[in-house]
């Protein structure tokens, strides 16, 4: 991430979200489920680091994309599993998404 210029949104240092025992208090305190990392050139453009595996991944990896960034291969989530996980989460900015999402999708067709 930090190769790609993004840091944590949170005042935190990125290589906690390695550590278990603050995954679990962030989950448990803050109902935290992501760790997200923002481009203080871009601050609109984050990129959200699940803090637990909330689908298998071997669903998940069947269906990766895979795209180029400053040389670096990124695996990004599919369309479907993505729009499980919004629904899953349920908050109202999420649910938006899943709309947006399949608004789109029909523009495509």
């Amino acid at each position: 991430m930090d190769d790609l210029g993004y840091g944590p949104r949170n005042p935190v240092k990125a290589e906690a979200m390695l550590d278990p025992s603050l995954r679990e208090n962030w989950k448990r305190d803050k109902n935290m489920r992501m760790f997200s990392f923002v481009d203080p050139a871009q601050p609109m453009t984050m990129i959200d680091v699940f803090l637990e595996e909330i689908l298998p991944f071997k669903d998940i990896e069947k269906e990766l994309a895979r795209i180029q960034a400053k040389g670096i291969t990124i695996p990004v989530i599919s369309l479907r599993h993505l729009k499980e996980l919004k629904k899953r989460a349920g908050r109202p900015q999420d649910l938006a998404d899943i709309e947006t999402i399949e608004t789109m999708e029909k523009e495509d067709r």
